[in-house]
């Protein structure tokens, strides 16, 4: 009889279990690298995501500010003083004029607003009583100033030649018929450029030159996003828009991943590379920047590798216990065939191999539980680093209407100090409960603002009319027992109307505050509230018995900047009717023969 040759049937097979082997493990190995180049990507990918949303947020804070500061240039131009100032510039007119551009600079936190002649010779400027007054200085070379001439506007970003400072100026053209000229406001950027700084992301806005004007690093101002030869560079100097400024490319360096940059001389050592998005602004030709700093990439690479590597280590073992089963069975088979008793040695040997290989599985099955934990943790601390890197988004300011509930709750509390001083605890605690609902509307008002910024409005309902009058009196009451006026509420105070409370309450206590200001020389001021529902709108009069208005006064009563306050800015009936008209009502003035009487009119619900 003759027996086969195991020894022989494993030579045959060699051959082919290394090359299986070979090609499993180059398999093995390219597998391991792609899964941590697509988990690479889709962290580059989240940064990008995030820089998308980081930078939409940013380009809403610029749009915000140039919004607000773009609507003063054109009141001015159409304001009569204005026109008065360009026709007689005398002094009394002028110094009377400087002073309330001075004012109004004040309030809206701009850097100089000012006025030129037709020649752009500066004849009042907010800055009139300054050691660096711009009154006499002359900016026809400005570009600003020959656009606003020519079309009517201008704006331009440069270094101011007085002030040193840069910044965008925007300019309007004023007629009146006899002369022409041009009003100016001046916007630095440093509050916003602070807002950017915070959030951790460089942050720079640049022109169609390539010029960088805003930006979160000082250091990078009016350097350029592009080379500029020598040529181009003198003609930029002679602009005299950015001084001597060195008109150097910025320390920005492209690699070969599409959109990721790096920065020469980062100080950040957590992200050498980050993620360039570039948004388009409402200025033409202004660009904004975002570099968002790529974190996460190693780690979530490292993981994918482990997490592959494990996988394949699992599938390897399966199949080479399988393989091996199959090897032995063949060569059990073939001893079996050459002697029964050498097959009882050879499954006695077998067995004593099975059991080692028994043991050592399972100390590789223990071994591959443990790094089975460790991966789990790994994976437990990737999702709370992404959980704390969302937490880095930047979340829109609290807008200037928080104030008046703020205020509101300062006076409440100071009331509650005093009537717990007077022993008077029911009241104290009614006094408490209102600072609540203040606390409660401070949300509302937070709430608006962050629909605001995605350009929601607030949610219209139906509400009864008498919690909104017993709010904003409620507001006010102090000032109203001090000043000594009687207020009268009257009619259907339970009448329905489709409104919002915070923003009826603001139009009532801006109607009751003027009506209180109007009755400060009054022998025996009397404010009367009257609700009356007409079909479908409900009407409520505000009147008092003050000196009433004048016909100037009443022409003019709804134009912005028009008041006859010392120290009011002119828009709080402008904001008023602005609001009620974006409540689907109306504001207007009701001639009365005594006094003054304004009435909102609503939607009934």
């Amino acid at each position: 009889m003759r027996f086969a040759n195991p020894m022989r049937t494993d030579r045959r097979l060699r051959p082919w279990v290394m090359v299986v082997a070979a090609a499993a493990l180059i398999g093995a190995v390219a597998a391991i690298l792609l899964s941590g180049s697509i988990a690479s990507k889709r962290a580059y990918q989240s940064s990008r995501v995030e820089g998308r949303a980081s930078a939409a947020l940013h380009a809403a804070l610029l749009r915000s500010e140039l919004q607000k500061f773009r609507l003063i240039p054109l009141a001015l131009a159409d304001d009569p003083q204005t026109r008065q100032v360009l026709d007689s510039p005398d002094r009394e007119a002028v110094v009377t004029f400087d002073r309330r551009l001075e004012r109004l600079n004040d309030r809206i936190h701009s850097a100089a607003l000012y006025l030129l002649d037709s020649q752009g010779t500066t004849i009042a400027a907010s800055n009139w009583n300054q050691p660096l007054s711009f009154v006499g200085s002359n900016y026809g070379f400005r570009s600003y100033f020959q656009d606003a001439l020519a079309s009517g506007n201008g704006e331009q970003f440069a270094l101011g030649t007085v002030s040193r400072l840069p910044g965008l100026y925007i300019a309007r053209r004023v007629e009146t018929g006899r002369s022409t000229g041009v009003v100016v406001l001046k916007v630095e950027f440093d509050q916003l450029e602070n807002e950017w700084r915070q959030s951790g992301s460089p942050a720079f806005v640049t022109d169609s030159r390539g010029v960088v004007l805003i930006t979160s690093r000082p250091g990078w101002r009016f350097l350029t996003n592009r080379f500029i030869d020598s040529e181009e560079r003198a003609q930029l100097r002679k602009s005299l828009d950015f001084g001597q400024a060195p008109l150097t490319p910025l320390p920005i360096a492209r690699t070969n991943r599409p959109g990721i940059v790096t920065i020469a001389g980062s100080r950040d050592e957590a992200a050498n590379e980050y993620v360039e998005t570039l948004l388009p602004t409402t200025t033409p030709g202004w660009t904004l920047h975002l570099l968002t700093p790529v974190t996460g990439v190693k780690q979530a690479a490292y993981s994918a590798r482990i997490v592959t590597a494990v996988i394949l280590l699992l599938a390897a073992l399966l199949v080479g216990m399988f393989v091996r089963r199959r090897m032995r069975r063949a060569q059990a088979a073939a001893r079996a065939e050459a002697n029964r008793a050498q097959l009882e040695a050879e499954v006695e040997a077998r067995t004593l191999d099975l059991r080692q290989a028994n043991r050592k599985l399972k100390q590789e099955m223990h071994d591959r539980r443990a790094s089975e934990a460790k991966l789990e943790q790994a994976r437990d601390q990737l999702v709370q680093a992404n959980k704390l890197a969302s937490l880095g988004q930047i979340t829109a300011g609290v807008a200037h209407e928080i104030n008046q509930p703020v205020a509101a709750i300062r006076s409440y509390a100071d009331n509650g100090r005093i009537l717990i001083e007077k022993a008077r605890n029911a009241d104290a605690a009614d006094n408490l409960s209102r600072i609540v609902a203040m606390t409660e509307r401070i949300d509302a008002i937070i709430s608006e603002l962050r629909g605001f910024a995605r350009k929601a409005r607030g949610t219209l309902g139906p509400l009864r009319i008498g919690d909104a009058i017993d709010g904003a009196t409620l507001l006010l009451r102090d000032r109203i027992e001090r000043r000594g006026v009687a207020v009268t509420v009257a009619g259907d105070m339970d009448a329905m109307v489709i409104g919002e409370r915070v923003r009826l309450e603001q139009v009532l206590v801006n109607l009751i505050v003027n009506a209180l200001d109007a009755m400060q020389d009054a022998a025996d001021p009397r404010i009367t509230l009257t609700v009356a529902a007409r079909g479908k709108r409900v009407d409520v009069d505000i009147a008092d018995n003050g000196p009433g208005l004048t016909e100037e006064a009443a022409a003019s009563l709804f134009q912005p900047f028009q008041t006859s306050k010392e120290q009011g800015l002119g828009l709080g009936l402008t904001l008023s009717r602005d609001i009620m008209r974006d409540l689907g009502g109306d504001l207007s003035r009701v001639a009365v023969a005594d006094g003054a009487c304004f009435r909102m009119t609503l939607k009934s619900a």
